[in-house]
């Protein structure tokens, strides 16, 4: 199979799991840090399986890179738990642009930690990226960012920073298995920072709610899995990056026809391009 089609299916099964994510956490009882934690952990036993059918899911040893794979945990729980909340409470396009802003919080901590310089290019970018997220934010001539817009941007400074400690640890770690821990490990912190998490799991684990729930983990793995595909066999691992970031306009498109988040419809859709236009040009 190309790397084309590889993409394509990753694009397509990412954008169909976050429109599932935004059914499930729009319901009344679905609490954001367990539907966090049990996404991640279904998520993380797929990919996990995969990896131990496929690949050499021997570990390194840890003592080196202790401390950034601790901060790997803790930023990917944070972050995961905060992607939750925040996609909860508003619209799936309007968080899919604030959240591209992870771009520029990746480039800024591979600035300032592996001393990676911006090229004129990514200013521009940086600059188009901004735009989108001033635009959808744009109230009247006033730019009003409300609690949750603010929640969607620190998820996205915490995955951001962590694209550049995933970058450093994935020089000892083999893909598989840490792409499955990345996901594993951040679901137990999680859940051991909440006694009643058990509890919070229950209703998103009814006949109604798990097939989704199953669904949404299994085709986001699947998009994890054929994005690294594609990475292993495509010629240039920019054209890559530049292929998974039309992930944008698809989920705003998808969420506008099928959720009907049609509001301010021309707002998101200008943003949506503005925000892949920069994220060609930052990657």
């Amino acid at each position: 199979m190309s790397w084309q089609i590889l993409m394509l299916i990753s694009v397509v099964t990412y954008s169909f799991s976050i429109l599932l994510q935004r059914i499930l956490l729009k319901e009344n009882t679905s609490d954001p840090k367990a539907f966090s934690a049990l996404f991640a952990a279904i998520t993380g036993l797929c990919i996990g399986v995969f990896g131990f059918m496929t690949a050499d899911m021997r570990l390194p040893a840890l003592g080196p890179i202790l401390p950034n794979f601790v901060l790997m945990i803790v930023l990917y729980a944070m972050g995961g738990f905060l992607f939750s909340t925040a996609l909860k409470h508003v619209e799936v396009s309007f968080l899919t642009i604030l959240f591209s802003s992870r771009a520029l919080f990746n480039i800024l901590a591979s600035t300032l930690f592996l001393h990676e310089g911006l090229q004129g290019k990514q200013y521009i970018g940086t600059f188009l990226i901004l735009l989108s997220i001033v635009l959808v934010n744009l109230k009247s001539t006033k730019i009003s960012f409300g609690k949750y817009a603010w929640v969607a941007l620190l998820a996205a400074l915490f995955y951001g920073v962590q694209t550049t400690n995933d970058r450093y640890l994935l020089q000892t770690f083999s893909l598989y298995p840490y792409v499955s821990l990345a996901f594993l490990l951040p679901a137990i912190l999680l859940a051991c920072t909440d006694r009643h998490i058990v509890k919070h799991m229950q209703p998103l684990l009814k006949k109604n709610m798990v097939g989704k729930l199953i669904l949404s983990c299994a085709i986001y793995a699947l998009s994890a899995i054929t994005f690294f595909a594609a990475l292993q066999i495509s010629p240039n691992s920019s054209q890559v990056a530049s292929v998974n970031v039309s992930s944008v306009i698809l989920t705003v498109i998808l969420g506008m026809v099928i959720l009907k988040e049609r509001g301010n419809g021309i707002k998101k859709v200008i943003g949506a391009v503005l925000s892949t236009i920069g994220l060609l040009l930052v990657v």
